[in-house]
């Protein structure tokens, strides 16, 4: 086990493109703080325990099998000597120190920071920028009693031209109607419901004035600020996602805020103003005016654009999840094995 003691989680979450990357990225140069990849392989973890106790054999079959597991480049040989010091029924309860675990050893195995020893002051913490964090956090809270939530949100319009090209999430605008407020709606409501352990940021607030918006978060964290968060070169991200996370480990560009208003079709801006509207108010949001986002264009042809947009983004997720599949092979063949369960198609848990 790990000679090392964890503080409480700060857990980050919300819509996907929302930033939530980029908050971990500048989080991980805060002292004592350990950022790791997301980590969806968690959700999936205490499903699994939740429902019955794992064996030994089962626990580690699940790790082997992780796509996530293997992008974090953890060695599966090492991962087996640690899983042998758990008790063959492994529970619910050891979820938090077996996760704990799993981020110390992405911690001395990336070189993130290094580590203090229990004696000092500063705890180990571990950044998990996970966006479905917003989703399950009562859960989380249920097993880190002191675990804390950095809702990040962002403009749904900059958002939307931000995941459309992408080979997942919502590929139109239509489906973005009810995507984006889901994330939102479960921020808030934990936000009303937690006060204490959640704190609202501005994704537009952290491009154009980082050093206020982190201090303000690590006020609320109990983190030590200091000037070098801004950048976040400490964190970095896995092979996989190096295209859509260009930008992160690069000072804060103001002008990115806006950037939708050039990248976005003017029907799909007016359809989720209309949708989206009285949310992107609270959330102090400005809506265009109704003669300036008038789209042009009939919308036989807007619906037909749809139709097509669906069928690509589908054949494109089924190339995206054989290319990560491959990619987690690739990483495992370079890994030596030791008597450990290969993986298998149906074991992904991305």
């Amino acid at each position: 086990m790990t000679e090392y003691r964890f503080g409480g989680p700060i857990f980050i979450g919300g819509c996907p493109r929302s930033g939530t990357t980029m908050l971990g990225a500048m989080l991980a140069n805060a002292p004592g703080c350990v950022t790791t990849p997301e980590s969806h392989f968690k959700h999936a973890l205490i499903a699994r325990c939740a429902d019955k106790p794992l064996t030994r054999e089962q626990l580690m079959k699940f790790l082997a099998q992780s796509n996530e597991i293997a992008f974090w480049e953890l060695p599966l040989k090492e991962l087996a000597l640690w899983v042998n010091n758990y008790p063959n029924e492994i529970t619910l309860d050891h979820v938090p120190a077996l996760l704990n675990e799993i981020v110390y050893r992405y911690d001395q195995r990336a070189g993130t920071r290094l580590a203090q020893p229990a004696s000092s002051p500063h705890l180990l913490r571990w950044v998990d920028h996970t966006p479905m964090n917003i989703e399950a956090f009562k859960t989380l809270l249920g097993l880190y009693p002191d675990a804390q939530l950095i809702h990040i949100v962002r403009d749904p319009r900059a958002v939307a031209a931000s995941v459309f090209g992408l080979p997942w999430g919502p590929n139109d605008a239509l489906a973005f109607g009810s995507w984006w407020p889901h994330y939102v709606n479960a921020g808030l409501s934990l936000q009303n419901a937690l006060p204490d352990r959640v704190l609202l940021i501005r994704y537009e607030d952290l491009l154009k004035d980082p050093q206020f918006t982190l201090k303000k978060t690590c006020q609320f964290l109990a983190l030590q600020f200091s000037s070098d968060l801004v950048c976040g070169q400490r964190y970095r991200s896995p092979q996989h996602s190096l295209s859509q996370h260009a930008l992160v480990g690069k000072p804060p560009a103001a002008e990115r805020a806006d950037a939708w208003q050039q990248e976005l079709r003017a029907r799909d801006q007016a359809h989720i103003e209309s949708v989206c509207g009285p949310l992107m108010q609270k959330l102090g949001y400005a809506i265009t005016p109704p003669f300036i986002a008038r789209a042009r264009g009939s919308t036989l042809m807007w619906y037909l654009s749809i139709i097509y947009k669906r069928a690509r983004g589908s054949l494109r997720r089924k190339a995206l999840r054989r290319e990560r599949f491959a990619l987690a092979q690739q990483i495992r063949s370079r890994q030596p094995q030791g008597g450990i369960g290969g993986p298998s198609d149906g074991g992904s848990s991305d």
